[in-house]
């Protein structure tokens, strides 16, 4: 008996507490009696730990701040997301200028996105419903197949065990998911699709706009310091007399293959926008971030952005207007390759992507691709995750694999998960691209196909990118790469006469 009250008691007790901290934090936002009280004690402790010993009063003050962040998040997802944009755009500038590059990025990137599926899991009503629907999805479907030949990768007898390389690949596959998840669960209309797009544009924009700083005005003492300390990163920023621009970002390569993704999503929504301001404003944003894409010196980039260009052109080709934007494209091109420009070092840099085989690069590239060759075609599951490269020589000393440099994330997926693996990849590629196409030309709405020409140009640009560079899987893209995908996986619901998004619900 005494047990029984014992246990009513402390379940009141419970309900109360949960009350009370409700009615503070979340109806009143801390403006009562309470909160006034809570807020004095903790700049006493402050005060008072600050006052003895800096880092502990400093800790402390991040504590706080993150629990106020933690509450912020799980009661509104969307907030959640958003900061984690940012976050994804912004963090390498200031783990530079803050912390010189000592920042645990992955660690934080990996909390945001267990947070972000929690805040989804406890505020939005229609978790289950959307999780279900979600799961249902052909390509969501095959996502999880290659997230489980990534588990057996772990078991790769090439690579002799597990690494930390595999447990990292497993860790940011499932973030990947949390992303897609919560970008497809979040864009639940197509205003929520343009307001993802505005709030990209801004962090997007931040990038461009600071990497046009740093060619104006020159790169910051810090990260001067940073890359003169560094042999290696000097050789390969420092190209043709002067310093190849990274924005926010951590190397000029991602930064340049981002910015071309960015660049063709605005400028195809620009066109097409009908009020003016927004269409001066993504017109003007694509124009930054086409300038962050040539100070970059990343002749990938410059590959991907005509390759982009020309996929727009081809799936709206029946429209005179881009067919006359296709010819003044190419007259465009002539003019950069064969103009007197020679003593801008960027247009100098933009032609030598094009010169075929006269370019040494190439040549190294092709001659590195055909000694490997041997090894992918008699290996079906390849040597193993993280197995290549310097990495590899690190975690897989004597391996064969070690210290080969992969020129481009497909010969990354050639040689650590083999031809199987390769073929894996390649067919999720070109899922997501049938998802789309298809849906580009189902669609009725005039809004919608621009949309989804948007998003199929800038997912196509990262894939040709995918050729000579990593472009997919980095803590900055897959925060533009996961949710394109899931715009083109709700578009259909919001065209005309569409079927609902979630027919129980609507029911």
């Amino acid at each position: 008996m005494a047990r029984h009250l014992l246990g009513d008691m402390r379940e009141k007790f419970n309900r109360k507490v949960s009350a009370l901290t409700t009615k503070t934090l979340f109806r009143d936002k801390l403006n009562n009696w309470l909160g006034y009280l809570s807020i004095a004690a903790l700049a006493c402790i402050f005060g008072l730990l600050i006052s003895r010993d800096l880092m502990s009063g400093l800790a402390f003050f991040v504590a706080i701040v993150s629990f106020v962040a933690l509450v912020i998040f799980l009661k509104d997802p969307e907030v959640c997301f958003y900061f984690f944009l940012f976050f994804a755009f912004l963090i390498y500038w200031f783990n530079s200028a803050l912390f010189h590059g000592d920042f645990p990025v992955g660690l934080v990137y990996d909390i945001l996105a267990i947070v972000l599926l929690l805040g989804l899991s406890v505020s939005r009503p229609d978790f289950r419903i959307t999780l279900k629907y979600f799961n249902k999805i052909p390509l969501v479907t095959y996502f999880f197949v290659i997230l489980f030949f990534n588990v057996v990768e772990m078991f790769n007898p090439n690579s002799g065990g597990a690494s930390a390389t595999n447990i990292t690949g497993f860790r940011k596959f499932l973030d990947f998911i949390i992303i897609l998840f919560a970008a497809y669960n979040l864009f639940d209309s197509m205003e929520k699709i343009r307001k993802f797009s505005n709030m990209l544009l801004v962090a997007a924009g931040i990038s461009a706009i600071y990497g046009c700083i740093q060619q104006w005005f020159g790169l910051m003492p810090w990260e001067l310091e940073s890359i003169l300390s560094n042999p290696i990163a000097f050789g390969l920023l420092f190209v043709n007399g002067e310093f190849r621009k990274f924005g926010t970002m951590s190397d000029p390569s991602i930064y340049g293959l981002l910015m071309t993704g960015c660049t063709l999503y605005y400028f195809i929504l620009g066109i097409y926008e009908k009020d003016k301001r927004w269409r001066a404003a993504y017109i003007i944003g694509a124009i930054f971030m086409l300038l962050a894409v040539g100070y970059s010196g990343t002749r990938t980039a410059y590959a991907t952005m005509l390759a982009g260009l020309g996929f727009f052109i081809l799936l709206n080709i029946d429209k005179p207007a881009i067919q006359k934007l296709g010819i003044a494209s190419v007259i465009g091109f002539i003019i950069l390759m064969t103009g007197p420009f020679e003593g801008i070092g960027t247009i100098r840099r933009f032609r030598t992507t094009f010169i075929g085989t006269q370019d040494q690069s190439y040549k190294v590239r092709l001659e590195a691709r055909a000694f490997i060759q041997p090894y992918i075609r008699s290996h079906p599951i390849g040597g193993g995750l993280g197995t290549t490269g310097f990495n590899g020589a690190k975690e897989h000393p004597g391996h064969p694999l070690a210290n080969f440099q992969p020129d481009g994330s497909y010969v990354v997926k050639a040689t650590e998960t083999g031809w199987i693996g390769l073929i894996l990849v390649c067919i999720l590629y070109f899922m997501v691209m049938r998802t789309g196409i298809r849906g580009f030309f189902r669609a009725r709405s005039p809004e919608i196909k621009v949309y989804y020409s948007a998003c199929l140009s800038a997912i196509f640009s990262f894939y040709v990118g995918e050729y000579t560079q990593l472009a997919v899987g980095g803590v900055t893209d897959s925060l533009v790469y996961f949710p394109l995908i899931a715009i083109m996986l709700n578009l259909k619901y919001f065209d005309t006469n569409a079927e609902p998004r979630h027919p129980e619900i609507s029911i």
